[in-house]
């Protein structure tokens, strides 16, 4: 299952949240510039699940589409 959040700091407090639940996470922050940021946590049956934010894409002026995320963004 794959849920979009509306901030980058949702995805960082999803993290500390479910670090002190004790929920394993399999992989957490961005594969490469271009990509989402993620985290993807287990649910109770093992099944892997994903929280993602600001998926960036491209246009042909340089401009990026995810609100308030600046062209060349790679962090």
């Amino acid at each position: 299952m794959t849920w979009q959040v509306s901030s980058l700091a949702e995805i960082s407090r999803a993290i500390d949240w479910f670090n002190s639940k004790g929920v394993r996470i399999s992989r957490a922050g961005r594969d490469m510039p271009g990509s989402n940021w993620h985290c993807y946590p287990y649910d109770p049956e093992g099944h892997r699940n994903e929280l993602y934010y600001g998926m960036e894409q491209d246009r042909l002026d340089g401009a990026l589409e995810a609100e308030g995320m600046p062209a060349g963004s790679s962090t």
